[in-house]
């Protein structure tokens, strides 16, 4: 009778065990997930394009996911500060945040990331793409891609183009270096910290080309007449603008523009699921729809593991890329 007690007993420990493991995943994480709200980091300063995004797209996702997403601005340290908080933050589903090419592509091949891989990540989903555009004022003496092209072959270094930082660092950068080598030209760079003080230096002459971003405030300056579209740096063109050429369609380069999400790695597959299901039909919100069309933005989705096998297959090839522009960088300095 003992024995059976006994046996008993160990019978109901186990059974206990395995309630309670049942409730718990290997990570920590209840079933019930998620139960406080979700931190959400931007490397972006508060009020540009990306936040306001993201502030739509959550607004939307917390309805499904069931708790709301807190969105935290983290600007500077080369647009890192964001990722490296994701990168070291506990994977139980509760940090997340926003990343582009500069994140994903091209940041981990340079000394100054602490990151040297992607293998601290875990890929959620991607959302869109930026048009990556090339502008002039607009009464350039150039009115199309060609003539600038021209121009530019006649006139080595004389053109500056303008790009949110070094050419080696920039998905706008490498495109146009890739563009130099195929045509044969040479630009001047000049690093600016911004949209805004592109346009600036545009319209006061001071630059001959700005490659960046689209957003709102170019497409009224172009409808206005006071800036004009020479050519796309993607696949992607501005609805209304497809009689402009692409970098694609001429020499079969894109400056890759993700607007994608991920959290760090080990989150479990439960939870990444309830992500980006939860932001998935956030996307498809008529609120958030409307801003991305206020933004010129296209609306590109592509699932976790759509999205980490693009990018670990264009990793390499982004490194090379970075590689050789640094070494370039390194003799001008010289």
């Amino acid at each position: 009778m003992k024995k059976l007690t006994g046996i008993v007993g160990i019978v109901g420990i186990l059974g206990s065990l395995i309630f309670l493991l049942q409730g718990v995943d290997s990570f920590g994480a209840s079933p019930e997930y998620p139960t406080k709200p979700v931190t959400y980091y931007i490397s972006y300063q508060a009020g540009g394009v990306t936040d306001i995004l993201v502030r739509g797209l959550t607004d939307a996702a917390g309805k499904f996911l069931g708790q709301p997403f807190v969105v935290v601005n983290k600007p500077g340290g080369g647009a890192l500060l964001g990722s490296v908080a994701i990168l070291n933050s506990k994977p139980d589903g509760y940090t997340i945040g926003s990343f582009a090419g500069t994140q994903a592509l091209i940041a981990p091949h340079t000394p100054e990331c602490p990151y040297k891989d992607l293998n601290g990540f875990s890929f959620i989903m991607n959302y869109g793409r930026w048009i990556f555009r090339i502008i002039v004022k607009g009464d350039a003496p150039f009115k199309n891609w060609k003539e600038f092209v021209d121009w530019a072959r006649k006139n080595p270094r004389d053109a500056k183009a303008t790009i949110p930082g070094s050419k080696s660092q920039t998905p706008q950068g490498i495109a146009l270096w890739e563009m130099e080598q195929k045509e044969g030209i040479e630009l001047t760079y000049i690093a600016t910290k911004g949209t805004p003080e592109q346009i600036t230096g545009i319209l006061g002459g001071h630059m001959t080309l700005s490659a960046t971003v689209m957003d709102a405030t170019i497409l009224q300056y172009v409808n206005e007449g006071k800036l004009r579209f020479l050519a796309f740096q993607g696949k992607d063109k501005v609805p209304g603008f497809e009689n402009v050429p692409s970098f694609y369609e001429l020499y079969g380069i894109e400056a890759i523009g993700y607007v994608g999400i991920w959290g760090p790695k080990g989150v479990p597959d439960p939870i990444l699921d309830k992500l980006e299901d939860a932001l998935t039909k956030g996307m498809k919100d008529p609120n958030f729809i409307g801003l991305m069309k206020q933004m010129s933005l296209p609306v590109v989705y592509m699932n976790r593991r759509q999205l980490d096998k693009e990018i670990r297959e264009m990793f390499p090839k982004a490194g090379r890329a970075v590689q050789t522009l640094m070494a370039e960088e390194a003799k001008e300095k010289k």
